[in-house]
């Protein structure tokens, strides 16, 4: 397999040559570096280049739907490319900035082999690659791993560590980590449609939908969806949207730019799969970051939208057959933040929500947090706990203390 190589490309966007700042987005291993060398710019030039990094498809995606950004430093080849092809980069301006490979690393001295045969034997736990679905060092650990037949086999040892955890792990620093979510809600065939859906409405929208605990996916039994529809759509039609500092508005600006670029792929992902856009779906002009509230309906589990996480006034709502549906799909999921059940039933939501993998789960309400519980996440939605009394006592260390009075 050929080293991979990390490419610069100068991106197509309307930008002022003077204004004195360049948006780059850097794929996340060439980051340090990448920081080094903005100062320098920055001292030789008076210029400032803003970073923001991450993985190399993530930006591939961002770029493709209007993110901002002036300057790519992929973490591949492939990448750049398909960029210029689409239209959206200098044509020419690509060039190899660094030539990377992959390694093999233990923090256990003497452990490792030149040809790692290491990984043969197996006698270890854990094996930690990039994302492969976003990160080419991830797609390339899994091409070796492939070529010499060990993917099988190590598949189930694979972690994928994020970038904070990956900078700490190896110092034994204690460390909470939230890093996402895409909570759901189960609406049952029991339930009020019309209570459901104005409360479900403000757990979707509230803050814009910028709340790490938002609703961002909303399942409603057959026997209740079109009035649960009906009055969800009225309910947000009827937020005003407006500046935030008007006590009379519900729905204000996205905090980040690049955003709206994540969002409006996602409305036009699931339109292009068959959703049906019930409310808003546009990015609006500004000044400031604005999208409509948006309310999408015949979701399915192939759409982004259902998927990935949001963080913004987007939702999509799925008509489900029943309980064992609307769970299955509740656990179709890397996150695990929230989930919650909205039922007249308290016996029949504490089963439900039982069998949801959720770090905080809800009957009959949403997006809260309370200082007295405990906060935390499964799976991608990250690791230790916050809040209440557990979340205190992860920061702390007991020291124990052996007394004897002297005879």
């Amino acid at each position: 397999m050929n080293a991979p190589t990390l490419l610069l490309a100068a991106l197509l966007v309307s930008a002022n040559a003077d204004a004195g700042e360049v948006q780059v987005a850097v794929a996340a291993n060439f980051t340090a570096p990448m920081q080094r060398i903005a100062t320098e710019f920055e001292k030789d030039s008076g210029h400032k280049a803003a970073l923001m990094s991450g993985a190399t498809g993530k930006f591939y995606a961002q770029i493709s739907h209007g993110a901002p950004f002036e300057v790519f430093l992929s973490a591949d080849d492939e990448t750049p490319a398909r960029l210029e092809t689409d239209g959206l980069a200098v044509a020419g301006s690509r060039f190899t900035y660094a030539t990377g490979r992959l390694v093999l690393w233990s923090p256990r001295e003497g452990y490792l082999d030149d040809k790692g045969e290491v990984l043969k034997k197996g006698d270890f736990r854990h094996l930690a690659i990039a994302n492969p679905r976003t990160a080419p060092y991830g797609a390339a650990a899994l091409q070796v791993l492939g070529k010499l037949g060990l993917q099988p086999a190590l598949t189930p040892r694979f972690v994928q560590g994020e970038n904070i955890a990956q900078a700490v792990g190896n110092k034994f620093i204690k460390l909470q980590l939230e890093l996402g979510g895409k909570d759901p809600t189960y609406v049952c065939e029991d339930a009020d449609p019309k209570a459901a859906a104005e409360s479900l409405a403000d757990g979707a929208m509230y803050n814009t939908g910028q709340s790490c605990c938002s609703v961002e996916r909303i399942y409603v039994h057959e026997a209740v969806h079109d009035a649960f529809v009906q009055h969800f759509v009225a309910t947000v039609n009827g937020m005003k949207r407006g500046d935030p500092t008007d006590a009379g508005s519900y729905v204000g600006a996205i905090t980040r730019t690049p955003q709206l670029a994540v969002l409006k792929a996602q409305v036009d992902d699931a339109v292009a799969k068959g959703a049906t856009v019930a409310i808003g779906g546009q990015v609006l002009p500004g000044p400031g970051n604005w999208f409509e509230p948006t309310v999408l309906t015949n979701v399915n589990h192939t759409m982004e939208l259902m998927r990935e996480e949001s963080f913004g006034p987007v939702i999509g709502i799925q008509k489900v057959s029943g309980d064992e549906e609307a769970v299955a799909l509740m656990n179709d999921t890397r996150y695990g933040l929230t989930a919650g059940v909205y039922t007249r039933d308290e016996a029949a939501a504490r089963a439900l929500l039982s069998r949801v993998n959720a770090g905080s789960v809800y009957w009959n309400c949403c997006d809260r947090v309370s200082p007295r519980l405990p906060w935390s996440g499964c799976g991608d939605s990250g690791v230790g706990l916050t809040l209440g009394r557990q979340g205190i006592q992860t920061f702390t260390r007991p020291k124990a203390w052996h007394l004897r009075q002297p005879a």
